[in-house]
């Protein structure tokens, strides 16, 4: 009778070792990679909902000091505008007119007759509608 050599692996078995990591690597990978992408999306979503806080805040605030609507409102429309008329000094005769709208996917606002400003940056703003 032959002694055999116990050492070492056969073949079948180090087909087996290297089947079951292989699943196991490909699972930890694909999790991983699961997880990044939850992660960005997350991120995004999260700096989205901040820029529109931050821009309904500035309407809010502006509907509040404002002392009418002014005729150039475009309301209940896509893409609308929202001209708000406001007495800045209490003895001032004449309203300050600030707009808000949309211009290149980015709500803006205007005061008077300056330069207009974005209100949000870094996302697109695609519907934009206001209603009395």
């Amino acid at each position: 009778m032959t002694k055999r050599n116990t050492h070492g692996y056969t073949l079948v078995e180090m087909l087996v070792y290297i089947g079951l990591f292989s699943i196991v690597s490909i699972t930890v990978v694909g999790a991983i990679l699961q997880f990044f992408l939850v992660f960005g999306k997350v991120r995004s979503e999260r700096a989205t909902a901040a820029q529109a806080t931050i821009a309904l805040e500035r309407i809010i605030r502006e509907i509040q000091l404002s002392d009418h609507l002014d005729d150039a409102s475009v309301l209940g429309v896509n893409p609308g505008t929202l001209t708000l008329a406001t007495l800045v000094d209490s003895g001032q005769t004449v309203a300050t007119t600030r707009s808000f709208f949309i211009q290149n996917n980015v709500l803006m606002l205007q005061e008077g007759l300056a330069s207009s400003i974005p209100l949000t940056s870094g996302v697109k703003v695609t519907n934009l509608v206001f209603h009395n």
